[in-house]
């Protein structure tokens, strides 16, 4: 199975790590309209061993930026590290694993003057990357604000949460307007039909809408390029929004490009 994935940003990456679990479990207990729902992702986190919330990643399934820098330093750049420490097998293959990756060495060690990888050396630069500043707000993008919020737009894609306690002092309790709600959701086709852990096939977490300017092709696969194709390709959960959105009147539906460009 093949699929296309459009890489996830970074920036704000601090601040969706600094959410806590209590204000994600919050999603799934407000009042929201009929067919959508939201799913907890419950993971298991390579870097405590404990099952806790999972907000990293397109199908929300690491919890923390060290977990998610850990996984992409293997399976994405296959550099082995204390969290992941067994090298991918090729296609699967165990035994052409053991025929060719013959030295067991930890490829990202922990430098002992620090007592810091450069995996933990990425997650301090991930954790460190401020949201875009928001441009200047026009009527019209007051307008397209309106209506997102009027076809239950805002249900999955919550306008803000908050950060509590972290070890970075600039994440300590801050609104963070990301636009989520970072539970998985039945989104449909752009599920690729790709199960990953406990997300099933149709399942994606809700990705913020910060940012969202700086893109030039949207959804996960980033089939859509332009925001109304975007919106038109919502399914599942989010049939119901994408069916008013259509409904709308033009004016009302060009004046949602000029909110989601204040972002």
């Amino acid at each position: 199975m093949v699929a296309r994935r459009v890489t996830t940003p970074l920036f704000s990456a601090g601040l969706i790590d600094a959410i806590t679990d209590g204000e994600t479990v919050l999603g799934p207990l407000r009042t929201k309209p009929t067919g959508i729902a939201g799913r907890v992702a419950m993971v298991t986190d390579v870097v405590s061993g404990q099952k806790r919330i999972g907000r990293c990643g397109w199908k929300a399934q690491q919890k923390t930026l060290l977990a998610f820098a850990g996984d992409a330093y293997l399976h994405e750049m296959g550099i082995m590290n204390r969290f992941l420490p067994m090298e991918n097998a090729p296609i699967g293959n165990m035994a052409l694993l053991a025929r060719f990756a013959r030295v067991p060495d930890l490829e990202n060690k922990v430098d002992p003057a620090d007592v810091k990888s450069d995996m933990d050396r990425l997650e301090d630069f991930m954790s460190r990357l401020a949201p875009p500043p928001r441009s200047a707000v026009t009527g019209n993008a007051v307008a397209g604000e309106r209506l997102v919020a009027s076809i239950d737009g805002v249900s999955c894609h919550t306008p803000a949460m908050r950060t509590s306690k972290h070890e970075v002092a600039a994440l300590i309790e801050k609104t963070a307007g990301l636009y989520s709600d970072l539970l998985r959701h039945d989104v449909g086709a752009p599920g690729a039909g790709i199960a990953q852990g406990a997300a099933g096939g149709r399942e994606m977490r809700t990705a913020p809408f910060w940012g969202l300017r700086a893109r030039s092709a949207w959804l996960s696969d980033g089939r859509a390029v332009t925001v109304d194709a975007a919106i038109r390709g919502h399914d599942g959960e989010a049939a119901a929004a994408r069916d008013k959105y259509g409904a709308s009147s033009a004016a009302d539906r060009a004046a949602v490009p000029a909110f989601l460009n204040t972002l």
